[in-house]
């Protein structure tokens, strides 16, 4: 199996345009042909002796793209197009402390970088999980990784 992408950068409120080629060697029975777009947030925070991660789901949607069935080998590959839409608040919108200037905000950013302080990171991972549902068996698959950024 593999995914196919027109691109890999995307922002809020585009679309995901790509096709699954699927080719089999042998007779196999599935529940079917799906797409699944995934998107978390992993927050860490805290002081360097005390780091907390957390995971938040944004997204996660999947779409069928064929039904239960036999699939058969074939002597051309199995084609499924698919679209899928960012939706425009996918991103948390950023909270952020006052800005604290002078002396006081400069000891403030000295503490949080080498761990003194409590500080607070996002990473955020998108991901696009193409999947052939083997029932009892190993399923079909692949994982792309993708890029979805605020606009500017």
């Amino acid at each position: 199996m593999e995914v196919q992408l027109k691109q890999f950068n995307f922002h809020p409120g585009e679309t995901i345009e790509g096709m699954i080629i699927l080719q089999l060697n042998e007779k196999v029975n599935a529940k079917g042909v799906s797409i699944q777009f995934r998107g978390t947030m992993n927050t860490t925070s805290g002081a360097i002796n005390n780091r907390q991660t957390s995971e938040t789901v944004l997204i996660d949607v999947s779409q069928p793209l064929d039904r239960e069935r036999e699939y058969e080998p074939t002597p051309a590959p199995l084609t499924y197009p698919f679209k899928i839409v960012i939706p425009e608040n996918v991103i948390p919108p950023e909270v952020t402390a006052p800005a604290i200037g002078g002396v006081l905000g400069d000891a403030l950013k000295l503490g949080q970088m080498f761990g003194a302080l409590p500080s607070v990171t996002k990473t955020y991972q998108w991901e696009l999980n193409a999947k052939l549902d083997i029932p009892w068996g190993g399923d079909v698959g692949q994982k792309i990784q993708i890029t979805v950024s605020p606009k500017t």
